[in-house]
């Protein structure tokens, strides 16, 4: 214990000076927290002894104060063994030791106060090699504030210019709300004026100011009521942070969203307006296909009845089907499936419903009208793209199935009651492929109570939960079983029942197939 005696001096108010401080030698006692912080660098004490309560201040406001007004003075909190909890929050706010006047001798005091002086050097010579190495010490805030009891700023530390780099007028004299130049919204402060008029603690308060150079700068701020030692009110001492880097960033991403978010209504506006094109088209696709009225009068007259499945893999597709009366009975049954899906594949089954409505000659023979729409398709297609059809010429009466395939999958006759299936041939050239193309006519026997059944390619390729397809065969024993099962009652639903059943969805081709079941004379 150091034999020197010490230059004390005594903050605290209401209170007699208490005896075991003589011991430690000579003490100036002041009760205003701003005569202290008045005296000059010549009158500093060895040690400032802070009681816990003040004429102008809170202890804890107090503790701040001192501690960046006179940063190389030891700052000693006096209190009694009832008080030490309060005595630690100061230590903890940056009070640099405690003592316990009513519990502790002369000889313990001068102890601990020499503790106390010892450490203080420590901690700054501490500070001071961890500031050389570029280093700063970790707090949960940037700068101090006091706000008087009129609610305008009356002291900020002297953090607060070297980290917004602005002067402190430009706070000081004004309250929160006067200050906030970006959003003095009267509406957002109603609540804190409330509670700062009724003296309540806040917590993190917002406040936006303008830089030197008009940039935005903000803080967020924490206080507590500052009340004198007979409980009038003192105003406000608080912490605050900065959060201009958090503000600038929240206000970007704000930014961001707000151009994204007109950019999705756009994209959703041209979604919607796409997909009201798309149902439109399809729409119109489907009324491609054959009618119901125009089916049951051509099945009237050739002693058929006609039925069909459709599922394209998008709102629209490229598979295309259709019917056309030849009189005498006769008709005219073709399935064609255009290369790729969606709207280019729609767009060309139009265009060769719209051929196939121009062409009326020769259409009572399958292969030279295959030949008359390839030279045609030819001409108006894009580059690469193609088509696959069978078109073919059904007589009941006759018995016959004369068709011309232009790469298709085969047509298949099945008879319903045996389940027997009989396959021809879907070789040759794709449409649209090569100029001047030849096309073979071959002819299926059909009888009273037999089936022709023409399908798109989906049919042989899509793979089932197993990623096996039904390949050829496959499909002709699909027919068979199905046959074998229903009999009469086989339509184009039935015969592809099993196979939705097991197929992956969504396909990934088009899916159409029509059966001509041949009615009993």
């Amino acid at each position: 214990m150091s034999e020197r005696k010490l230059d004390l001096l005594l903050l605290s108010a209401g209170e007699e000076k208490p005896p075991a401080l003589a011991v430690l030698g000579s003490t100036l006692r002041l009760e205003r927290l701003d005569a202290c912080l008045d005296l000059g660098e010549a009158a500093l004490p060895d040690a400032i002894l802070l009681g816990l309560r003040l004429a102008d201040a809170s202890p804890i406001h107090a503790v701040r104060r001192l501690s960046e007004r006179f940063p190389d003075t030891a700052l000693v909190v006096c209190a009694n063994l009832s008080e030490e909890k309060e005595a630690l929050v100061l230590v903890k706010a940056g009070a640099t030791d405690y003592v316990l006047l009513d519990v502790m001798d002369g000889e313990t005091l001068a102890s601990r106060l020499d503790y106390a002086l010892q450490r203080h050097t420590a901690r700054a010579l501490f500070l001071a090699n961890f500031r050389l190495k570029g280093c700063k010490p970790a707090r949960a805030w940037d700068w101090a504030f006091e706000l008087g009891s009129d609610l305008t700023f009356k002291w900020l530390s002297q953090e607060f210019q070297r980290k917004q780099h602005l002067p402190p007028d430009r706070l000081l004299g004004k309250t929160p709300w006067e200050a906030d130049e970006i959003d003095p919204d009267p509406e957002r402060w109603r609540q804190y004026i409330l509670d700062f008029k009724a003296g309540k603690p806040f917590t993190s308060l917002a406040c936006r100011i303008r830089g030197q150079e008009h940039e935005r700068l903000a803080f967020r701020m924490w206080g507590e009521p500052m009340l004198a030692s007979d409980g009038a009110f003192l105003g406000y001492a608080g912490t605050a942070v900065d959060i201009s880097a958090e503000v600038e960033n929240a206000s970007r991403l704000t930014d961001a969203y707000e151009l994204l978010k007109d950019m999705f209504d756009d994209l959703q506006s041209y979604k919607q307006r796409l997909d009201d094109d798309l149902e439109a088209a399809r729409i119109s696709q489907l009324r491609l296909l054959p009618k119901a009225g125009l089916l049951a009068c051509i099945g009237n007259e050739a002693g058929v009845r006609l039925s069909y499945y459709f599922e394209p893999t998008s709102e629209l597709g490229g598979d295309i089907w259709g019917a056309l009366s030849l009189g005498d009975g006769r008709f005219a049954l073709y399935l064609a499936d255009f290369s790729g899906h969606g709207v280019a594949a729609a767009l060309n089954t139009f265009r060769l419903t719209t051929l196939i409505q121009e062409h009326r000659e020769r259409r009572a023979e399958p292969a030279a009208y295959l030949e008359i729409l390839n030279e045609r398709l030819k001409e108006i297609l894009p580059s690469g793209q193609y088509a696959t059809m069978l078109y073919g010429i059904v007589d009941a009466k006759a018995g016959s199935f004369v068709y011309a395939a232009a790469a298709s999958p085969r047509p298949l006759v099945v008879d319903l009651a045996t389940g027997a299936v009989e396959a021809g041939e879907g070789r040759g050239l794709p449409l649209g492929a090569v100029l001047g193309a030849k096309f073979m006519e071959r002819e299926l026997p059909i009888r009273p109570g037999s089936m022709i059944v023409l399908a798109s390619d989906a049919l042989l390729e899509s793979l089932d939960m197993d990623g096996k397809s039904l390949g050829k065969d496959g499909v002709a024993d699909l027919v068979r079983d199905v046959a074998l099962d229903k009999g009469s009652e086989t339509n184009a639903e039935a015969l592809l029942a099993p196979f939705l059943a097991k197929v992956a969805r969504p396909l990934k081709d088009d899916l159409t197939l029509v059966a001509c079941r041949v009615l009993p004379v």
